[in-house]
């Protein structure tokens, strides 16, 4: 997570100087006082010498001098490893900075009787104004629920819980068929799926396809072509499609009555309550799909809206981790190939640019995201990889994984605010 930004420090002043060796590179050159290493090599010299034994002496009764010779180095480590980091943090919290990733030291000579002086040179995350929301252009959808929008639904429950049996013949609106399809499209390619069960009538497949069904027996295969909506899109395309009839099943459908409506909840009684309550639902469902489709247009935006530096070794992180996945599902074995590097650098730069943006507004707006959301969506995320979700958090890809679910539970709340914020200015 990218640190928020820190506060002032409580105790004295330290003698720091920063200078400025790029646009967001830093270097702190930082003193510790003398009092602080002297208080440190004691602490080590109490540490170690009843851990130290020495011909002659009693346990932990030799004179100090003895032990500050004949363990310098490892008490000098100790010191450094001890009083570094420690005034690292306090020198960055001083004057106010946001390092992006870990510094690398330099200078760094310690010595009992002179203060410690070291240097630490790191990057920082850039700093930057929130958008003016009339930067955005986002169009509300209006919400057209339909009398047939309700009707069908209502058949679709019906068909759910209708009763099934094989049955002779050919394939009429009125069954329950299983096939076997392969489809084959220049955008998607080539697909296939076996025993796919559908409800005729249902809806879910284009209409083509529930008319190329219809007559068709057991055994029998059909080729035929469907024009296929691109999803988001304007575009269409003609889709190849071959079928195989496996088994062709009647349908019984069950009797309205007062046990079927205690389904969908003990408030509904009447076919009137049922509706209201498939209405509610589409809207749900509706409403679902335009904040996804708002959210999908707003991020799309921010691509070419923000415009900010960013920190070179976040970036390249942030670079061969996508670099990574890209391989991985194009081909393991080969080598990374220009166009994903060019894909996998401005991915990058996109990612890190909004994740920054989503947290400096969730920071102004003291936003927070829902921890159940986010359990949640990473144990459907487990469960899609057969896994249990407290084994997969044992693994860095667990945990990875888990980080994505928070950042992009954040990234919703965000932008789901965002577009309130519009559509209200």
């Amino acid at each position: 997570m990218i640190p928020s930004e820190q506060s002032q420090p409580e105790n004295e002043l330290l003698e720091v100087s920063l200078e400025e060796l790029g646009n967001l590179k830093r270097k702190l050159k930082i003193t510790v006082p003398i009092d602080k290493i002297k208080a440190t090599y004691d602490r080590c010299y109490l540490k170690l010498k009843d851990q130290v034994k020495v011909n002659g002496f009693r346990n932990g009764k030799f004179p100090k001098s003895y032990m500050e010779k004949r363990f310098t180095k490892n008490m000098a480590q100790e010191a450094m490893d001890t009083l570094i980091p420690e005034y690292y943090e306090k020198a960055i919290q001083q004057e106010k900075l946001r390092p992006a990733a870990k510094p690398s030291f330099s200078d760094v000579v310690i010595d009992k009787q002179k203060p410690l002086v070291f240097e630490a040179t790191f990057e920082i995350w850039p700093t930057f104004d929130l958008l003016d929301l009339k930067s955005f252009s986002l169009e509300k959808k209006k919400m057209d629920i339909s009398e047939t929008d309700i009707e069908a639904q209502k058949r679709r429950y019906l068909n759910q819980a209708a009763t099934y049996r094989e049955k002779d013949g050919a394939v009429t609106l009125d069954d329950k068929v299983k096939f076997d399809f392969e489809t084959n499209s220049e955008k998607e390619g080539k697909r296939e799926k076996e025993d796919y069960e559908y409800i005729m009538d249902d809806g879910y497949l284009a209409k083509e396809f529930e008319e190329a069904l219809i007559g068709m027996k057991v055994g029998e295969s059909k080729d035929f072509e469907i024009i296929h909506k691109i999803p988001n899109m304007e575009e269409t395309e003609v889709v190849k499609v071959h079928v195989l009839i496996k088994t062709v099943f009647s349908k019984e459908l069950p009797q309205i009555n007062e046990a079927y409506y205690m389904k969908f909840g003990e408030e509904i009684k009447t076919d009137e309550d049922l509706n209201k309550h498939i209405r509610e639902e589409i809207e749900a469902n509706v409403q679902a799909q335009h904040d996804s489709e708002y959210r999908k247009s707003l991020k799309e935006q921010l691509k070419s809206l923000l415009t900010f530096d960013l920190p070179e070794q976040a970036v390249n992180q942030e670079t061969l981790y996508r670099l990574a996945q890209k391989q991985q599902a194009a081909d393991a074995s080969a080598d990374p190939v220009k166009e994903h590097k060019d894909e996998a650098l401005q991915e990058a730069i996109e990612h890190i640019r909004i994740s920054l943006y989503v947290q400096k507004i969730m920071e102004n707006e003291k936003l927070e995201i829902s921890e159940t959301a986010v359990r949640q969506r990473f144990a459907w995320n487990a469960q899609m990889l057969g896994v249990e979700p407290d084994e997969l958090m044992q693994n860095e890809y667990g945990r990875k994984l888990f980080y994505e679910t928070s950042e992009s539970v954040a990234e919703e709340t965000v932008l789901d605010l965002l577009t309130k914020q519009i559509f209200e200015q």
